[in-house]
């Protein structure tokens, strides 16, 4: 019965059994299913609402059938299929939810780049082509669901007591945080049990210095005794066992942009399309000036600068200063970068001295003091390779000096070809490092429009900025790196982040001079 109702939808598609045969019938027969058990994981974890959304997204996606065809010239100005045989993934009910969909998603995106012809004809059916791609990205978006992200938990015990800073400090160079239930009565139950008994241990309760034991018993200690630390790994099954990500096309990127004068701020589309100004509060127009900025619990905050200690976090359109403080004066030429899956932030250097090797950790409550680096790096910005925190260069000194932080302090990695400064580090979820424009001291140097990378610890240039640049921010956002100064950049990359092409997508606005601005990732409409 099926067959049947499968070949009457073929006749009534003109389309021929025969060339249904190519990845047509078998696949979207295999591709129900797998939407199919996707439906019902959804319902079971997150009721009608996200499963209703699924099926709705789904059915538009099918309306690729139409446009099917398996070989041969397509007579269309607007999408050409390359025919490529699709990799057929099947449902995993070990893994993630988050998983399947994007499995899913991906499976269907490629069946579309294969074997949809919109061809001239179909040109009258406007909408119809866009809804299929469209319904994709929407069904991708529920990757992002934090209820379909299964976390596991790891515990790791220090083998030596040590006060609560050092405990702090010890479990991020573990690459890991002071263990936190956050309230939740089955984590806290595991946490507790792994413990020895008799003994307190170090934890983040819901005061500072909280120490927990084996009972579960917990009370606020003197943060200056020595206790054991338990630290925590939190793993989400979605970034470990698939290198897939989320595509995010460049027409769906909004950066906010922070200059030196806050009310010069504006908002800049990832296509180039749009650059709007945009309404940032804060007490003093020269708020991030020479700031450094990172992201800590998904809040974008700003560290020193014109306020030598300040801490700011940007609720909504304002920018509010923290009780919280940095522990060195951070006037200028420091870095700030986002370790711990986003939730801390690691700020090092400074302008002088023996400041321009200090690091401290900030929690989004406290800081605490961290292994200090070897080299001084002096605007020699932070980013991540092998994801451990990584600085190069040093305006000051004049070095080309690299060096990054482990469990066991600063190591050395190969020197950088050039003695340069004021560039951005962006790190790549290869585990490779790209090092971005800035300025170079030897003979001929200047402004520099290189784009090199640090990958399997050899230097290589792989590419040229459009337009060289110094004292300029970068983010990486999708499979593209936003860079800006006075031209703003695009650097594209492949889905196996392979380098393709540079597009500058706009320059700053007139009158603006931008040094090291603050970027944030945001919507459409933030602050306009």
């Amino acid at each position: 019965m099926r067959e049947k109702l499968l070949l009457g939808f073929l006749t009534l598609q003109n389309v021929s059994v025969a060339s249904a045969d190519v990845q047509f019938i078998n696949f979207w027969r295999e591709s129900d299913a797998f939407s199919a058990s996707v439906f019902e994981d959804i319902y079971t974890t997150n009721g009608k609402r996200y499963a209703k959304q699924f099926a709705r997204r789904y059915q538009r996606v099918k309306q690729l059938m139409s446009f099917y065809q398996d070989s041969g010239p397509c007579d269309s100005k607007i999408w050409s299929p390359n025919y490529e045989l699709v990799e057929e993934k099947k449902y995993n009910r070990r893994e993630a939810i988050a998983i399947n969909i994007g499995n899913l998603a991906q499976m269907l995106a490629n069946w579309m780049s294969s074997y949809a012809c919109f061809t001239a004809a179909d040109r009258g059916l406007g909408k119809r082509i866009s809804v299929p791609k469209r319904s994709i990205k929407d069904i991708r978006r529920l990757t992002q669901i934090p209820a379909f992200q299964r976390i596991q938990n790891t515990y790791l015990i220090s083998s030596d007591k040590m006060n609560y800073n050092e405990a702090l400090a010890f479990c991020y160079l573990q690459g890991m945080y002071l263990a936190n239930p956050a309230g939740n009565s089955n984590l806290l139950t595991s946490l507790s049990e792994a413990l020895d008994q008799n003994e307190q241990y170090w934890f983040e309760g819901m005061n500072s210095c909280s120490t927990i034991n084996h009972d579960g018993f917990i009370r606020t200690e003197n943060c200056e005794l020595n206790y054991n630390a338990v630290c925590q790994t939190e793993r989400t099954e979605i970034s470990t066992t698939t290198t897939e990500i989320t595509p995010i096309e460049p027409s769906d990127v909004f950066i906010l942009v922070i200059p030196w004068h806050v009310d010069e701020s504006y908002l800049q589309s990832g296509d180039g399309s749009s650059q709007v100004s945009a309404t940032i509060n804060a007490s003093d127009n020269r708020y991030a000036y020479d700031a450094a900025y990172a992201l800590v619990n998904g809040k974008l905050h700003i560290f020193g600068g014109h306020t030598y200690k300040k801490i700011a976090r940007l609720d909504d359109c304002t920018l509010n200063e923290l009780t919280a403080r940095l522990n060195e004066d951070r006037e200028y030429g420091h870095a700030a970068l986002s370790i711990e899956n986003g939730k801390k932030a690691l700020i090092c250097f400074g302008s002088s001295g023996d400041i321009r090797k200090t690091c401290e950790i900030f929690d989004g409550s406290t800081t605490v003091s961290t292994f200090a680096s070897d080299w001084t790096h002096r605007y020699g910005s932070l980013g991540l390779y092998k994801n451990q925190p990584t600085s190069v260069g040093c305006w000051s000194e004049e070095h080309q000096k690299a060096e990054t932080l482990s469990a066991s302090g600063w190591n050395s990695l190969p020197d950088h070809p050039k003695r340069i400064s004021e560039h951005s580090l962006v790190g790549l979820e290869n585990e490779s490092m790209l090092l971005i424009g800035g300025y170079y001291y030897g003979n001929g140097g200047g402004s520099q429009s290189g784009i090199w990378q640090l990958k399997d610890e050899n230097w290589n240039q792989i590419g040229e900025l459009l337009q060289p640049e110094r004292s300029g921010s970068a983010i990486y956002i999708g499979r593209s790196v936003y860079s800006f100064k006075a031209a703003i950049q695009r650097i594209d990359f492949t889905e196996t982040e392979e380098f393709q092409k540079v597009e500058q997508i706009g320059n700053e606005p007139d009158g603006l001079w931008t040094y090291f601005p603050v970027l944030f990732q945001t919507v459409s409409n933030f602050c306009i």
